[in-house]
């Protein structure tokens, strides 16, 4: 990713400014009537996903088109009963995810080249989208024992081609392919869509939910076989869970507000040890 480029919507255009430089002489502008929305793909080769909402009988859309060519058109879906949209762009830009409301409807739409499909959920709101991305770590050889702190540039592989939801009032998740089809679906508790993530390697899951026994607790899964690697009932409210650029290791922890009074952290390998 890099800022060469940035955009903003103005009264019906998209203003494009690049070079890092907002003078006006230099910015050109993409005329788009009646849009609402819009989500730049930051690396080349850039591109621009716009929503506009319906109105009246004409339906919704949204559409994906080259950045420096606007006249090429690489996706396009419409839709009814949409007035409100997020756009998650999939690390690599090979899809767009739209997330759509209206008056309390939600709906998940996935568009690329080849697709352009709804996402079909049983039951209830959309709470949380994360798309899984993957990190490349190294352990730099003047330091052989550099796990922990190593560094983890971005990876672009064809394995991030997966995302995750939290929905249904936060008491469902499921792991979708960029086809639209389940991977995983754990309907078991009510989530806490803050601590919902991807390992760094796109392995495991980590999670925080509270039990039919009203018990927090804290898992990491792996995502393939449904199986619970580490699992930890705790009386305390977690405030953040981070994960190791390795993803061997992770960390919980609890702050004020949440937690006033004895909060810390805990560094653990995938077994639940210190």
């Amino acid at each position: 990713m890099n800022d060469e480029h940035c955009i903003r919507m103005v009264n019906n255009n998209i203003h494009v400014y690049k070079e890092r430089s907002f003078d006006p002489e230099k910015m050109h502008a993409i005329p788009v009537e009646g849009i609402e929305g819009a989500s730049l793909f930051p690396k080349a080769p850039f591109m621009v996903a716009t929503f506009v909402p319906e109105k009246k009988d004409i339906p919704a859309s949204v559409n994906i088109f080259e950045l420096l060519n606007p006249e090429k058109v690489i996706a396009t879906k419409s839709f009814f009963r949409a007035k409100e949209a997020e756009l998650h762009w999939c690390f690599d830009g090979s899809a767009v995810l739209a997330h759509t409301f209206d008056y309390g409807e939600h709906s998940l739409y996935i568009i690329n080249r080849g697709l352009q499909a709804k996402i079909i959920l049983d039951a209830g709101a959309i709470n949380m989208i994360q798309w899984r991305q993957v990190f490349l770590c190294f352990r730099p050889p003047a330091v052989p024992h550099f796990d922990f702190f190593t560094l983890s540039p971005f990876l672009c592989s064809p394995t991030i081609r997966q995302f995750l939801i939290v929905y249904a009032s936060a008491r469902k998740f499921a792991v979708f392919n960029i086809d639209g089809a389940i991977v995983a679906a754990f309907e078991d508790g009510n989530y806490r869509k803050e601590l919902v993530s991807y390992s760094p390697d796109g392995k495991y899951v980590s999670l925080c939910r509270i039990g039919f026994d009203q018990k927090l607790r804290f898992e990491i899964r792996e995502v393939k076989t449904k199986a619970i690697i580490y699992a930890l009932d705790t009386a305390k409210q977690l405030s953040f869970v981070e994960w190791a650029p390795n993803s061997n290791f992770f960390v919980i922890g609890s702050h004020s507000p949440l937690v006033a009074f004895d909060n810390g952290f805990n560094v653990l390998n995938l077994s639940g040890k210190r």
